[in-house]
């Protein structure tokens, strides 16, 4: 009977060692051991790839108060870290009626009460910037001149973690 040394070098995760049998070989220190005279290479199959999507958020909303009406912007940020977006959708309760919601990549938006949702005009992969304005009127009727204002609050869906910021202001004609 024969013998000798095979010297197989393999890179990890790319093939793997087996037996006659179809068992993997048992490996040490460079060596390899079957319990058959001949060990088959035969191609690993590659792990699938992580197909999940991870999705960083960022809400930045700006609200400007008058005597009469209050107006506010909101710059909504969706930083695709993995995946892609096809579409997104967001809450804004306490925003006004007349929303417009506009980005570069948004093909159409659609409103029910405090819900939006987003179809955009291509996937995006990286980062899907959404500006969102709104008015309306400034409550009246607070004790002794205090009126409290509402401030919308943004909740964007299916991202792992939101950022957010907000900035208050008076009108100049206050």
């Amino acid at each position: 009977a024969s013998r000798g040394t095979v010297r197989v070098e393999l890179l990890e995760g790319e093939a793997s060692l087996e037996d006659a049998a179809g068992e993997e070989v048992f490996g040490l220190g460079g060596r390899f051991f079957a319990r058959e005279r001949f060990a088959v290479r035969r191609a690993r199959e590659p792990e699938p790839a992580d197909t999940s999507r991870l999705v960083l958020g960022h809400a930045a909303v700006g609200l400007t108060v008058g005597d009469a009406d209050m107006r506010g912007r909101a710059r909504l940020e969706w930083l695709v870290k993995r995946g892609a977006l096809e579409r997104v959708s967001f809450s804004a309760p306490g925003v006004g009626r007349d929303v417009k919601v506009e980005g570069p990549d948004v093909e159409s938006f659609t409103r029910s009460g405090d819900r939006f949702e987003g179809i955009l005009s291509a996937p995006v992969r990286d980062r899907l910037r959404i500006g969102v304005s709104w008015s309306d009127a400034t409550p009246q009727g607070g004790q002794g001149g205090v009126v409290a204002v509402p401030v919308p609050a943004f909740h964007l869906d299916d991202v792992w973690r939101v950022e957010s910021a907000v900035q208050l202001a008076r009108d100049a004609e206050l």
